[in-house]
């Protein structure tokens, strides 16, 4: 997870500045030495605890919707409202 600047190239590709040691650039060069491409899933105004826990220095290995989770705005059923 991350905050990344996007370029629509086509109709359906990207263009995405992610290199190592980005968490982007680290899934990216997995997948390229599998030879598979990587599929991104993209998130445009999420929680805002989300967008500073992306930003929290930490490795490849932690989890940073676990950091955001204690702080994040709660979700609910507004569909009866």
């Amino acid at each position: 997870m991350g905050i990344y600047r996007i370029q629509i190239k086509r109709d359906n590709r990207i263009g995405m500045n992610a290199h190592p040691p980005s968490h982007a650039g680290v899934a990216h060069a997995k997948a390229k030495m599998r030879g598979n491409d990587l599929p991104v899933a993209i998130a445009i105004g999420g929680d805002p605890t989300l967008y500073l826990a992306s930003q929290a220095p930490r490795n490849y290995a932690k989890d940073e919707i676990a950091l955001a989770a204690p702080t994040a705005l709660p979700i609910g059923d507004f569909s009866e409202r």
